[in-house]
């Protein structure tokens, strides 16, 4: 009981009232501002959650974050008696999923990343590494809003902004594994700076994190978020200015997708 009180506080992890023994896997959700796990049965029914803060410089200290989750929800599933067989690990970026490798992802720091073998060396599991967002569009196509639908787009606002382009009932990857980076667009030719080295991408403006950087760097409040500061665009004019750039950002890179 005192080692799953120490696993509670560092991170995260709430157990479910376990039912009987059977096979399970793990799932987690890596994302600039934090990291989501849990474990389930074959049949989708939860058995434990945890979650804690991704790490503000990405790269190995996010490696070992992600790392330590797993092997923590892992542990948890073995001590209620069940038998995790395998885990799934979803990312934004560009994704090579049959390989398991994160090829880039800007808001993590991760660049050509073995993400598979990393995580199958720490749990002795199977590990299947998917793209966040195509990831979601599954969920929404079997359980969700999408049900029925063969063709559509998903878009996600988050601390990044992608999406996941289906068309004749499959979710399109593309060539190189980056169809759906919306948010690496040029909605603004010649415009700020965005963290993968490119000038007026769609993240820069429309994004969580960017909506809150832009808006501290104008001179609004340091701690800020984003949804804050939608809270403020009736009453505060840097406020609204800020918001609508993001709002034409957004519709001219939506306007464009539709096109495709």
């Amino acid at each position: 009981m005192r080692g799953a009180r120490s696993l509670a506080r560092r991170r995260r992890v709430r157990t479910r009232a376990t039912v009987s023994s059977r096979e399970v896997v793990l799932g987690v959700d890596v994302g600039g501002t934090t990291i989501k796990g849990g474990v389930v049965g074959i049949d989708g029914s939860p058995v434990t959650t945890g979650s804690l803060a991704s790490p503000d410089a990405g790269g190995s200290a996010l490696l070992a974050s992600v790392r330590g989750l797993v092997v923590d929800l892992e542990a948890d599933a073995r001590a209620q008696g069940h038998t995790p067989i395998g885990a799934g690990v979803i990312v934004p970026g560009i994704v090579d999923e049959r390989g398991g490798r994160v090829l880039y992802a800007a808001n993590l720091a991760w660049e050509d990343l073995d993400l598979a073998t990393e995580l199958e060396s720490s749990t002795g599991l199977p590990v299947a590494v998917g793209h966040d967002v195509r990831g979601a569009s599954l969920a929404e196509r079997r359980v969700g809003g999408a049900r029925g639908l063969s063709d559509f787009v998903l878009v996600t606002l988050g601390t990044g902004i992608s999406c996941a382009i289906t068309t004749d009932g499959t979710t399109r990857v593309g060539a190189s594994g980056a169809a759906g980076e919306i948010g690496h667009t040029t909605v603004y030719p010649g415009g700020e700076t965005c963290s993968c080295g490119k000038r007026g991408c769609l993240e820069v403006y429309a994004s969580a994190g960017g909506i809150a950087r832009r808006y501290h760097a104008a001179g609004g409040e340091p701690n800020a978020s984003a949804a804050t500061i939608g809270e403020r665009v009736d009453t505060e004019e840097l406020a609204a200015r800020i918001w609508q750039d993001a709002t034409d950002a957004l519709a001219l890179a939506l306007a464009t997708l539709v096109l495709l």
